[in-house]
């Protein structure tokens, strides 16, 4: 959450993030993806990550508010119709899903894909309409690597797992975004990281066989990050990690044609 692109490579390249330089060395990575085109605020993005969507429009999730939503209030009440996620997609073809948060605010993805407003699973078995295995509002980076690790360690982990640091937003917005308590904050996201790289490899049933994907739901500048045509605010981070990734890659030069730099 807030994680710029220009902040975090100048970071990796002081030595302070092994573990996001470990995503550059061994996946495949850009830093110059986009968040939303309209909109450049934390839950509008991270509904467009759960859903695959733009927000605007016919065939967007359309979910503009940034605040906790109101009570029974889902991303489907709020669009007028269904709006499928990844969680619909893993959870009815029968695997394990949750989601690790650090703000209050993403109660909007339990609500909407419990077991009164999910779908119907109408893909093979019937495995119920409540999409998230496990969710829970975390804390801290380090607090929500640790609640996975922690929910991983047995026989039968997560098959799909959405972890939210919140660290580096909440540090902007109080101090500035590239000021020390920032730099501070996505420093405990790669201690974080590093907790989840652990607990791949340390689970036999996930190492080899587990992919980590990264990125961000916005910049920031100064205090904020709510300027739409702000380069510091819609540059965001992209990595891709795990088992036939292209080690050092360049995304863009991998998806030639179909995403441009």
């Amino acid at each position: 959450d807030g994680l710029g692109s220009s902040y975090l490579q100048s970071y990796i390249n002081s030595n302070l993030l092994p573990n996001f330089k470990r995503l550059q060395t061994e996946g495949a990575w850009t830093n110059n993806a986009r968040n939303d085109y309209d909109i450049t605020v934390t839950l509008p993005n991270h509904t467009t990550q759960v859903t695959g969507r733009g927000i605007m429009g016919a065939t967007g999730h359309n979910w503009t508010s940034n605040t906790d939503p109101a009570v029974g209030q889902t991303i489907q009440s709020n669009k007028g119709s269904y709006v499928a996620g990844v969680f619909d997609v893993a959870h009815d073809n029968g695997l394990k899903t949750a989601m690790f948060a650090g703000k209050t605010k993403f109660s909007l993805f339990d609500t909407s894909y419990n077991a009164t407003n999910g779908a119907p699973d109408i893909t093979g078995v019937d495995n119920g309409r409540d999409k998230l295995d496990r969710f829970g509002i975390d804390g801290t980076a380090t607090q929500v690597a640790s609640a996975f690790s922690a929910a991983n360690s047995g026989s039968t982990p997560y098959n799909y797992s959405f972890l939210h640091f919140a660290d580096p937003d909440t540090a902007g917005h109080a101090s500035g975004w590239g000021s020390s308590a920032y730099q501070s904050a996505v420093v405990a996201c790669n201690t974080a990281l590093g907790q989840v790289f652990t607990t791949i490899t340390n689970n036999p049933v996930m190492n080899g066989h587990t992919a980590v994907v990264l990125t961000a739901d916005h910049g920031g500048n100064g205090t904020d990050h709510s300027n739409v045509n702000d380069v510091l605010d819609y540059t965001i981070p992209f990595a891709v990690w795990g088992p036939g990734v292209t080690a050092g890659a360049d995304l863009y030069s991998l998806n030639t044609g179909v995403r441009f730099d």
